[in-house]
């Protein structure tokens, strides 16, 4: 049978012809969906209820969920009384939700809301129910009450959400600009959100503004600035970052979230104006991006003041490893490991060594993670736990030409004696 002569069927107001299809139903092959629409098309609530009420006959008709025909009864009266017998129907949460909005009763819904328990109403469905009896002043009663909050097992998000639901700004920037009254409503944690519930820019801006005014904490106000997403109004607060007591990590972070490489850059040049510490300095480096400028920067590393450590990660990401033997053969110690008695390691000419360097002090961190293969071809650095601040180099297996093999075990010594020295840090 196809939709269309059910469709027509149900819109014939002929009740009696429905009932037959309904008898008909395997002769003429319906789904459930269709004999859903036919049982609602004969808005005969004694019919309706002699199907739903028989729980053989549901089970036949494949009626399960049947909150739906009871509610296209329109008869509100019916709607409780299936309500109170919502154990013998089967209802599940869902459909007892379902129900009780749509008998469009404030008052009743209120009594569900109180009775929740009994309805065992799911704690998701219970701002759905709130906002169901559309009384702003019962509303507000709820999320000004605590204790009515505590009792009825609401979140702060769903508080949130009430809020969102009744609409006035007005209310909202009351509870935004009282900070007495956040505090009551232990909505304190909660005052960024409550911003941006109000989805109006200028708003938003006046409150970063005035963020001591508000008790708001600096990470709320950088977020709040990130959420405006206005990039002119991002760099003004950069600039006033004492005005709105941004320190150098939210400074850094805002910086970031520009996205502009220029501006980034004229940052990077005015790091000592903007209070950037140096150990930060690399991450702002690094998000620009642009390989050449970071390229720049590590060939200016003394004069930006960029540690060591730093320095190798911009080289990881830039690629720029001539710098890096360059810089190594530049702090080798070749004065160190000249005993001309010993140039050479004797050894069997069959026999092959590999060889582990302990090494302790300063810029040991460079040492284990940074420059494994870089102080030597195929040498591993790596940590030692039996060293208290230090590294363990590890050679590769040394050929039997032992001429090369000291050659290369004395420059990884000269590069290790130079990595300790204070003046390159």
């Amino acid at each position: 049978m196809r939709n269309e002569e059910i469709r027509d069927k149900c819109h014939s107001e002929k009740v009696d012809e429905i009932k037959n299809y309904l008898e008909r139903r395997k002769e003429l092959g319906l789904g459930v969906m269709e004999i859903y629409e036919l049982i609602k098309a004969t808005k005969d609530i004694e019919y309706i209820d002699n199907i739903i009420s028989n729980s053989r006959y549901r089970s036949e008709l494949d009626l399960y969920g049947i909150a739906n025909l009871i509610a296209s009864t329109g008869d509100i009266n019916y709607i409780k009384n299936c309500l109170g017998r919502r154990q013998e129907l089967e209802l599940d949460s869902s459909d007892i939700v379902f129900l009780i909005i749509a008998t469009e009763d404030k008052d009743y819904i209120k009594q569900c809301i109180d009775k929740k328990e009994e309805f065992k109403i799911k704690q998701f469905y219970l701002v759905k129910l709130i906002t169901a009896t559309k009384d702003v002043k019962y509303i507000k009663s709820i999320i000004e009450n605590v204790s009515k909050r505590e009792e009825l097992g609401l979140h702060l998000d769903e508080i949130i959400q009430l809020i969102r639901e009744i609409g006035d700004n007005n209310y909202t920037k009351s509870i935004i600009e009282n900070i007495d009254k956040r505090e009551q409503l232990e909505l304190n944690s909660r005052a960024i959100v409550l911003i941006e519930t109000i989805n109006n820019t200028e708003y938003s801006k006046e409150c970063v503004y005035k963020a001591k005014e508000l008790n708001l904490k600096p990470d709320d106000v950088v977020n709040l600035i990130q959420t405006i997403g206005d990039i002119n109004f991002t760099k003004n607060c950069i600039e006033e970052k004492e005005k709105l007591s941004l320190s150098s990590y939210w400074v850094i972070k805002l910086i970031k979230e520009t996205k502009d490489v220029n501006y980034i850059k004229n940052c990077i040049e005015r790091k000592k104006e903007l209070g950037i510490p140096n150990e930060k300095l690399y991450e702002l480096i690094q998000s620009t991006n642009d390989i050449y400028y970071i390229k720049q920067c590590i060939d200016r590393r003394e004069k930006l003041g960029l540690n060591l450590y730093d320095t190798f990660t911009l080289i990881e990401i830039s690629g720029y490893y001539e710098w890096a033997e360059t810089f190594l053969q530049s702090i080798e110690k070749t004065n160190l490991f000249e005993d001309k008695k010993a140039k050479v390691i004797k050894l069997p000419s069959n026999m092959t060594i590999g060889i582990e360097i302990e090494s302790e002090g300063e810029n040991s961190d460079v040492i284990e993670y940074k420059l494994s293969n870089l102080i030597a071809e195929g040498w591993e650095c790596k940590h030692d736990g039996t060293l208290y601040f230090g590294a363990e180099v590890v050679s590769p297996i040394l050929t039997k030409d032992m001429k090369n093999a000291s050659e290369i075990i004395r420059k990884v010594c000269n590069r290790l004696q130079g990595l300790r020295s204070n003046s390159i840090r």
